[in-house]
């Protein structure tokens, strides 16, 4: 009998979410990484794919003297696809953006994970189709 290839490791990585950017087809997610949490070679395996996974915002914010934002007072997750087209590297981290296509996401829900931490989770790393496009 022919063994089954072995599922991939499912990758979760803090994050700490940005800036929320809209175009006419594509919505895309600014996040930041430490160093320490995502090596480079991973990184590098990771540009140019379309990631299925989970991102996941925490609840609150990240000031603890602040009140609580109405609508996030819980944990927020969003289950989709996600493409990665590029990383940047500092010494302080690894940024990238997330690009979701807007007519298979809750828009919304997307826009409530500016400024907030959370963490990605990958489940599936494919490469991006041929046939889409860089609008952002």
């Amino acid at each position: 009998m022919a063994k089954k290839k072995a599922a991939e490791a499912v990758l979760t990585i803090p994050a700490g979410f940005g800036n929320v950017n809209v175009g006419d087809q594509i919505a895309r997610l600014a996040v930041h990484f430490d160093r320490w949490q995502l090596s480079l070679s991973k990184a590098d395996s990771l540009v140019g794919k379309r990631l299925i996974g989970t991102i996941t915002a925490q609840a609150g914010n990240d000031n603890p003297e602040q009140e609580a934002i109405p609508g996030l007072e819980s944990e927020t997750t969003l289950d989709g696809s996600f493409d990665v087209k590029s990383f940047g590297f500092s010494k302080n981290g690894i940024t990238t953006g997330l690009s979701f296509a807007i007519a298979s996401i809750d828009l919304p829900k997307l826009c409530s994970f500016a400024k907030r931490a959370g963490s990605v989770t990958v489940e599936e790393v494919q490469d991006i189709p041929a046939d889409v496009g860089d609008e952002e």
